[in-house]
């Protein structure tokens, strides 16, 4: 038997090469890179059609969630829409970013990280430019290259918990404090093998965290205004304004499409309405703004536009992924590990800002989630070879 000599040039390591510069420097606004990674994610599904594992349940649930997804913003184009092509495209990036999924599972596949010395300096090297870029430039993508980046180096653990407590007390803000606050309880959390000690105690603790999102939920659509005077300016100005929005957006949802949300191509706040004006003073000017901002949480985006039934759609594959992480204990590996906290990134980042809405990074967080979950696979299989 020979051995099969891969060339170090494939289209597997341009576009991982691709991916890095993206997540480091952003090139949306230069290639339209949010589109290419998802056409080029969903062109590898449909060409890969019959070899995906459709059984493999966060798969199938993946790929049912961006055709059901798909279904209803053809349907509200042609019956709901308000608005103009750009517009009506704007409100479905969260949609139409689903397949880059697979590109994140085909970079797995493929080894990028592991498949050359060389590559692995790159990986090196970018990890450095992360740092700078995140010194001077945004938070989420620079965090999750760090965090992909940094694994195959020595320390790899104590190194981006230095980083990331570097970040918040040089960058500042409150994001940058949720990160290190997140790798510190999720580093504390596996190294007494909490997860490991009792699998129920873990998935209880999952289903503890939707408790505090549905009491937030139900919080925000009957005090949410209450809780915005009680601050009386205790609070920065953005925490205030995500606040009102959030209580706008739920009650509005509530009342206007609390099932089925209110669609694609539809304003996402009523411009006209006296309650919504401090929207408006984002950006006074910008009629496009009812279709392209956010409320700075991705989640809450995904239920104005698609309703209860779309966000259980939505959270049926992160639970799966996270559930099989935690039951087989599969965050001891160590790809698994990076992995997992990169997409607590992602979620981090989108509880709190525009991420699954923006072109910016949309396909950032679904290309991780496509990572992991490639992660998580591998790893159970030696799993069960070893055992």
């Amino acid at each position: 038997m020979t051995n099969t000599v891969r060339p170090y040039v494939s289209i597997s390591r341009i576009l991982f090469f691709l991916f890095l510069i993206h997540l480091v420097f952003n090139l949306e606004k230069l290639i339209f890179i949010n589109e290419v990674f998802s056409f080029i994610g969903l062109m590898y599904f449909l060409t890969k059609f019959s070899s995906v594992n459709y059984i493999e349940k966060v798969n199938f649930y993946v790929i049912l969630m961006f055709i059901v997804f798909l279904i209803y913003s053809v349907f509200s184009f042609l019956y709901m829409s308000e608005a103009s092509t750009y517009q009506f495209f704007r409100t479905v990036v969260f949609v139409y970013s689903i397949p880059a999924f697979f590109l994140g599972s085909y970079f797995i596949k493929s080894g990028v990280f592991n498949s050359h010395i060389i590559f692995q300096k790159f990986n090196l090297f970018f990890a450095g430019a992360s740092v700078l870029a995140f010194l001077y430039g945004g938070r989420m993508a620079n965090s999750v290259a760090l965090t992909l980046f940094i694994q195959n180096a020595k320390l790899a653990k104590l190194a981006l918990l230095l980083f990331l407590l570097g970040f918040a007390f040089i960058k500042g803000g409150g994001t940058s404090f949720v990160f290190l606050v997140s790798y510190i309880l999720f580093l504390f959390l596996v190294r007494v093998d909490f997860f490991g000690s009792s699998v129920r105690k873990g998935i209880t603790s999952i289903w503890f965290l939707f408790a505090i999102a549905l009491f937030f939920f139900i919080l925000l659509d009957y005090t949410g205004n209450y809780l915005v005077q009680a601050t009386n300016g205790t609070i920065d100005g953005n925490s205030i304004w995500r606040i009102k929005f959030w209580s706008y957006l739920v009650s509005y949802v509530s009342h206007h499409g609390l099932i089925t949300g209110i669609g694609f191509g539809t304003p996402i706040f009523d411009a006209t309405n006296s309650m919504t004006q401090f929207i408006i003073a984002a950006s006074p000017n910008d009629p496009d703004l009812p279709y392209t901002i956010g409320p700075h949480n991705s989640y809450l985006y995904v239920f104005a536009r698609t309703g209860l039934l779309g966000s259980i759609l939505f959270a049926i594959p992160h639970w799966l992924l996270f559930r099989k992480v935690l039951r087989h204990q599969l965050y001891k590996d160590n790809g698994v590990f990076f992995a997992s906290f990169a997409m607590l990134l992602c979620i981090d980042m989108a509880m709190f800002n525009v991420v699954l809405e923006s072109p910016m990074l949309s396909s950032i967080y679904w290309i991780v989630f496509g990572m992991l979950n490639q992660y998580t696979s591998l790893a159970n299989k030696s799993r069960i070879i070893i055992t």
